[in-house]
């Protein structure tokens, strides 16, 4: 997880996301009211909003080009959740929320490969919780023959 994460409310123009996006070399920004995420401002959202508005897209509200579809992971959620929360609703970025829903730090699908590669085992328990039916030595197997 990222933290601190970068948000800014929905009635920030789309350009002061495009340059947060920019400085922090980052792929989305969140949208926040009172400290928790309403939406989420991503690069795919920035081509389609261009694609919509044309050039004045970047003086746009956020609210007006942003995705409102969110799904937010907790805190306390476990790599394998976010893993399959990623892989169900095909997005590459997730809000962390605390337990009262308030905005503390943002999850990308890079941060999770990143820590699987780094911990391998973990491909090992994601592997096991979607597939049950194969077994751990086909799955270690399988592991050994990616990490060559």
């Amino acid at each position: 997880m990222s933290t601190p994460p970068v948000a800014l409310p929905p009635g920030e123009e789309v350009i002061r996301a495009v340059e947060l996006m920019a400085e922090y070399n980052i792929g989305s920004v969140i949208i926040i009211d009172n400290l928790r995420p309403i939406g989420i401002f991503t690069e795919r959202d920035l081509v389609r909003c261009i694609g919509r508005e044309g050039k004045i897209a970047l003086e746009q509200m956020l609210e007006n080009c942003s995705s409102r579809n969110l799904f937010v992971l907790k805190d306390n959620d476990c790599i394998i959740e976010a893993f399959y929360l990623f892989s169900k609703f095909r997005v590459r970025h997730a809000p962390v929320v605390d337990d009262n829903g308030v905005l503390v730090g943002v999850v990308a699908l890079r941060d999770i490969t990143d820590r699987l590669v780094e911990e391998p085992e973990l491909l090992l328990e994601i592997l096991e919780a979607s597939v049950p039916e194969l077994s751990r030595d086909v799955i270690y197997l399988l592991i050994k023959s990616l990490q060559k």
